[in-house]
């Protein structure tokens, strides 16, 4: 006995194999032959509607997963509603306008040596419908392939005659009615194209830009001192400089006007400056100054940078690798550095993270290893990490440099507790670098045992970066002195301070 004949199974007509592709086509030939959608709508007739009108694609190629998931999703729901009792129509659409069909032309064109801007305006649009008039054809086809059922014979197209007309009705109202206006509104735009772009059209990319250091010059000022002389900026958004319209300065500042005398590019050039910022760095008494090589344009052997306008004579260069999101992107830098200042000394910050600025421990190890074994004298960017800066020490690292709070934050020191275990099993120096917003804070990390402090933003975004830089300075030298001076114990009770004995 054969198990099959055990077995009860439904009876059906259908071939075992199924052969779709021969047979889809034949129903949906049926469908037309018979006008299935016409006869719905007839029997449906006077029942409540349901009308869906396509989000419609653009008639630039052919149908793809996502289009196709879209139209099977809306197909689901109109038979859905047809099938509950409603009028439901769906009512297919397709967006014949915008880029996404000018640039197919524009291919053309490029394959033929044409210039979009030397074929009449008439001619390009004409181009352009008979294009999207193609590609409806073929879609129509492909979606109805797909069963998706609706009224095909009647789509709406954005560029047919009725369309157009109703949207000029649409913009004469507003016309009338003194709510269409013109003005000026910030708008993405195609530099190729010459046209506005929406947010979909745009495609976005990681992009690491230099800062750059670029002068304007005054040709108009009711300040006759003024004219002819050159304001130079700093920005980390070099992008924005064609657009600039305006320089903002600071009313609580001082500027003057100084000469550059030297034999750089600048020679026999007036510039702009704040008096305070030159006077930041020597009323600090600052040692060492750090310097991001990376942000630093050293393509032009000839043309001057910030390193040149540095006393390398007064002051110690401390080269950095800002700007490096993994190790091979510090040690690379710090070989540039090496070449550029003809030093090993190298302050090593690897900082993927854009937001928050924090240092990545595994890459800031992997970095130290690396440089050490080539000679490089290594003073690593820290979270405040008793554990890393120990491992650090124990490899070779010259110091340490554990952050106070973030970058820029001016949030002061948030991480004492953590700060004062790595300065006492420290038997490197410990700079306490970033966060530091107030000379409180200074004095605070060197009370407690700290070597020194790296500030830059409390100074240079104070109102009076000379006097916030000496204030600093006094700041440190509290600190310091307070360490070595010792404090008091603390208690929990009150003791009389007042000499008891020796009293004449």
């Amino acid at each position: 006995m054969e198990f099959k004949d055990t077995i009860f199974l439904p009876k059906t007509t259908f071939e075992m194999r199924a052969n779709l592709p021969q047979k889809e086509p034949k129903i949906l030939e049926e469908w037309d032959k018979e006008k299935i959608f016409l006869k719905l709508r007839e029997k449906s007739k006077g029942r409540e509607k349901f009308v869906l009108h396509d989000g419609p694609p653009y008639a630039n190629g052919h149908i793809h997963m996502g289009t196709a998931l879209n139209k099977i999703l809306k197909d689901v729901i109109v038979r859905t509603q047809q099938m509950s009792g409603k009028d439901s129509i769906y009512v297919p659409g397709w967006d014949c306008h915008g880029l996404p069909i000018e640039w197919k032309i524009e291919e053309e064109y490029r394959k033929k040596g044409q210039n979009k801007d030397d074929v009449p305006i008439v001619q390009f649009r004409q181009e352009c419908r008979e294009f999207a008039e193609k590609w409806i054809e073929i879609q129509k086809k492909e979606f109805r392939r797909l069963g998706v059922e609706g009224d095909w014979d009647n789509p709406y197209l954005t560029m047919s005659n009725e369309a157009e007309a109703q949207i000029v009705r649409e913009l004469g109202k507003f016309l009338i009615d003194k709510s269409l206006y013109k003005g000026a509104r910030p708008v993405l735009w195609s530099v190729v194209e010459k046209t506005a772009l929406a947010d979909a059209e745009v495609e976005y990319e990681d992009h690491n830009s230099n800062t750059i250091y670029v002068k304007f010059k005054i040709t108009q000022s009711s300040i006759n001192d003024l004219i002819d002389t050159n304001i130079v900026i700093w920005t980390t958004t070099p992008w924005t400089i064609p657009a600039n319209k305006a320089l903002a300065y600071n009313k609580n500042l001082n500027y003057f006007i100084i000469k550059i005398e030297d034999e750089s590019d600048y020679k026999n050039r007036q510039i702009v400056v704040a008096e305070d910022l030159l006077k930041s760095i020597k009323s600090s008494e600052t040692e060492i100054i750090t310097v991001a090589i990376g942000r630093i344009d050293l393509k032009d052997p000839q043309k001057k940078n910030l390193l040149d306008h540095i006393n390398w004579n007064e002051y110690q260069i401390l080269p950095n690798t800002a700007g490096s999101k993994t190790a091979e992107e510090a040690v690379y830098i710090a070989k540039l550095a090496r070449e550029v200042t003809g030093s090993n000394w190298i302050k090593i910050e690897v900082i993927p993270d854009s937001k928050y600025l924090l240092p990545d421990p595994i890459g800031t190890l992997k970095t130290a290893e690396i440089l050490i074994k080539e000679g490089f004298v290594c003073l690593p960017y820290i979270g405040a990490d008793p554990v890393l800066a120990k491992r650090l020490e124990d490899i070779g690292c010259a110091t340490v440099m554990p952050l106070g709070s973030p970058i820029g934050s001016g949030r002061g020191v948030l991480a004492l507790e953590e700060i004062q275990i790595i300065i006492e099993q420290s038997k490197i120096p410990v700079v306490v670098d970033a966060g530091l917003g107030v000379p409180s804070d200074a004095s605070k990390v060197m009370e407690n045992g700290a070597d020194a402090v790296l500030v830059n933003t409390a100074i240079s975004k104070s109102n009076d970066p000379g006097l916030m830089g000496e204030a600093f300075k006094l700041g440190v030298k509290a600190g310091r002195k307070s360490f070595l001076a010792g404090r008091i114990p603390k208690t929990l009770i009150a003791n009389p301070s007042s000499p008891q004995e020796g009293i004449k």
